[in-house]
């Protein structure tokens, strides 16, 4: 992570950096703090998103404790960084930073991110370019659902390769995690 912000930042001069997740490998509270430590360096503005690599840590604790993984596993990402979905305005753009693993949240904070979403893109005035930014592809019926509003782009990671496509009108941007 520390090689490829130098990287992008010896190269180019960003007006933000946007990271869609999978901060750490392992998701423990010692990794978490190695990178809020290094991403505080930083003085781009940087927008973090929660990935599934970043609660693995909490989720393997309640499989060994419970046998079961139907826990919300973002706490210790939410320590470091805050909550693991939100949205911001930049460039006259709105940008949502949605966490779409549903298997990192209990049913009950499913239905609250879901409504969360829903509300937030609800409330962006006509004319106003949503950019959504994921982990993971998208389903269709998700993209379908997006479409209802004016979102343009969907970017998200997660599988490690690079693909461009349209869907419903809306541009589908998939990019290596960020330390590839």
């Amino acid at each position: 992570l520390e090689g490829a912000l130098r990287y992008l930042l010896e190269r180019w001069e960003p007006d933000l950096i946007v990271v869609g997740g999978d901060l750490t490998n392992l998701g423990t509270p010692e990794e978490m703090e190695a990178v809020r430590g290094l991403l505080a360096q930083v003085q781009t503005p940087l927008f973090p998103l929660f990935g599934n690599h970043d609660g693995a840590n909490e989720r393997r604790i309640q499989l060994a404790r419970e046998g079961k993984a139907d826990q919300t596993f973002t706490r210790h990402y939410e320590r470091c960084f805050g909550p693991p979905f939100y949205s911001f305005d930049w460039g006259g753009r709105h940008f949502v930073m949605q966490m779409d693993f549903d298997r990192c949240f209990s049913p009950a904070d499913q239905a609250r991110k879901a409504n969360w979403l829903e509300a937030d893109l609800g409330r962006q005035p006509p004319g106003r370019e949503i950019i959504v930014v994921l982990h993971g592809p998208p389903a269709a019926d998700f993209i379908q659902q997006l479409s209802r509003f004016e979102v343009s782009t969907v970017l998200y990671g997660h599988r490690h390769s690079s693909k461009v496509c349209r869907h419903h009108g809306i541009d589908l941007i998939c990019t290596p995690a960020f330390c590839f």
